[in-house]
């Protein structure tokens, strides 16, 4: 498929990753913004379209799922110590 080559240069020279290194860094990041509740900007529309794809997300990129729970959990801690 000749796009896809196409696709893997523009993305390489856009970002300096691969697709699949870009696809999971923006996988963890949209997982991470839904476990912090993190909606700015965005409409009610497309954040119950991602509610009903975080099953399938978590399932095809369980890796980046752990990652999100644990930047979560640091945001969580370093708030608890700045209200002590």
């Amino acid at each position: 498929m000749p796009y896809q080559k196409m696709l893997h240069h523009i993305v390489k020279r856009r970002t300096g990753r691969s697709v699949y290194e870009q696809i999971s860094l923006d996988v963890e990041n949209v997982l991470t913004d839904m476990a912090n509740c993190n909606f700015d900007g965005v409409s009610k529309i497309e954040i119950n379209e991602i509610k009903s794809m975080l099953p399938t997300l978590i399932k095809i990129y369980p890796e980046e799922a752990k990652r999100a729970i644990s930047k979560k959990q640091t945001n969580q801690v370093k708030i608890k110590q700045y209200k002590v």
